[in-house]
């Protein structure tokens, strides 16, 4: 059956066909049309379908998970992805865009690095790390620091170290990296960690 497909090299793709296909895909996600997967939470009424075919070949994830006796039921409970976000990144299987704000981008990011999409993951960072090159140093309060404080300097010179926190918010669960101006005696929020690619439950 795979043999009847063309190889790359030996026909020229109709992109125009492929165009309509993917217009189809999105038309089918919007209306729940031909859905075979449905997602739900013990902690919210929400629910949300899409296509095994489509997240399979988005996600190296869902293609492992659909594999398993859990992933084989039409319908699959989401544990650590609240829907708000699990939604979006849905949609980014299907559509390949992704617009993270300040006040989802973490989570997102948490999503998309659980989800194993790269490419979600990528686009959270590239946010995060435009974010601080644009915001004004920051004084960041003292329960919030980095345990490594500062030694203090007898030198006119201004030394800076480097430094990571952890945040400690329920849902918030990205590492910012934090440089510390000793003559200015503030935290300044300097880049951001890449979550490691890592496989868990739903």
């Amino acid at each position: 059956m795979a043999s009847a497909i063309p190889k790359k090299d030996v026909v020229r793709p109709d992109k125009g066909f492929s165009d309509l296909v993917w217009e189809n895909f999105h038309e089918f996600y919007d209306q729940e049309k031909h859905i075979d997967v449905t997602f739900l939470w013990r902690s919210y009424p929400e629910r949300i379908t899409a296509h095994r075919v489509i997240l399979a070949a988005a996600s190296v994830y869902f293609d492992e998970l659909f594999q398993t006796k859990q992933g084989s039921a039409p319908a699959i409970y989401i544990e650590n992805i609240a829907p708000d976000e699990f939604e979006l990144l849905i949609a980014y299987c299907y559509t390949g865009r992704l617009n993270p704000k300040m006040n989802n981008v973490s989570r997102l990011l948490n999503g998309a690095t659980i989800l194993k999409l790269d490419g979600a993951a990528a686009l959270c960072t590239a946010y995060l790390k435009g974010s601080t090159e644009r915001s004004r140093p920051l004084r960041i309060p003292a329960f919030q620091l980095p345990s490594n404080q500062p030694t203090s300097s007898n030198t006119n010179t201004n030394k800076s170290i480097l430094a990571v926190r952890q945040s400690i918010g329920k849902q918030d669960t990205e590492s910012c990296i934090y440089r510390c101006d000793e003559m200015e005696k503030i935290w300044i929020q300097c880049g951001v960690l890449k979550f490691p690619t890592q496989r868990a439950v739903l």
